[in-house]
């Protein structure tokens, strides 16, 4: 009963969020980070939130004011110069498993989210990743649950979204200094782009190292955070995996330069 409640709260404020998003965007000057899940878009809003010095509200009823809105949306309309989040889909399918199928102690919303999965899409063992990524990026592909849209129809809306910035989540991981500035830069924002010291320092304050640490520390000792390995999925793909993945985003993972697999 209480993560139905919890559920239902979420699903009310996701709809506030919702109508400003599309309905308000320009109005209030709104700065969106949009991604499909597990792309690392909290993370990087934490950063431009720091860095603009505007509200970054997450999972609760936004300020009617000029703030940061994380989401993952697939309807364009209304979205006013959004910062676009991308990460290899084959990365985001290795995420999205263990947060379908793995409980964060102290986040309810997550636990509805598991119990959905666990009973719409059950495995044998849930422990054996490898065995189970073929059947559930097949289910992604073909009936996803949350979100209701897949990686592939968010590659090719997005892709074609004029007016949008481009951010990659390993470029992040690898320069995030460098990659933050010339975000802001190409963002263009009202607020003034703090000078390099100033963005070293939020990219330390908000590494991901410490981002991990804080969240393990709140939260019984789990994180899904995880690794946030650039590649990682090659630990975890088997062949038959890296076949399913390309039937279906072959096509998404060139447009958005991505190299395919190489076994």
């Amino acid at each position: 009963m209480p993560n139905l409640f919890i559920n239902r709260l979420t699903n009310t404020i996701a709809v506030q969020r919702k109508v400003m998003v599309h309905a308000a965007s320009r109005l209030l000057n709104l700065q969106v980070i949009n991604e499909y899940p597990k792309s690392g878009g909290t993370w990087i809003g934490l950063l431009v939130s720091d860095a603009l010095g505007i509200p970054f509200p997450q999972n609760q009823h936004p300020p009617l004011r000029r703030c940061l809105m994380h989401g993952h949306y697939l309807r364009t309309t209304g979205i006013h110069r959004p910062i676009v989040v991308w990460r290899d889909g084959r990365d985001v399918m290795t995420s999205l498993y263990h947060h379908c199928y793995f409980k964060f102690e102290n986040d309810p919303r997550n636990h509805f989210q598991v119990d959905l999965y666990r009973q719409n899409f059950p495995f044998e063992d849930y422990d054996d990743v490898r065995s189970n990524l073929p059947g559930f990026i097949k289910q992604q592909f073909s009936e996803p649950l949350t979100p209701a849209f897949t990686w592939t129809d968010f590659v090719n809306t997005w892709f074609d979204f004029e007016g949008r910035v481009d951010v990659f989540y390993e470029e992040f991981r690898r320069d995030t200094v460098g990659s933050l500035s010339r975000a802001l830069v190409t963002l263009s924002p009202p607020e003034p782009v703090p000078n390099q010291l100033i963005l070293e320092q939020i990219v330390e304050a908000r590494s991901f190292k410490r981002a991990k640490a804080a969240e393990i520390a709140s939260n019984g000792g789990h994180s899904f955070l995880r690794k946030g390995a650039i590649e990682g999925w090659r630990q975890e793909f088997s062949d038959e995996a890296h076949n399913v993945f390309e039937s279906y985003a072959a096509d998404a993972l060139t447009k958005l330069g991505y190299p395919l697999s190489t076994r």
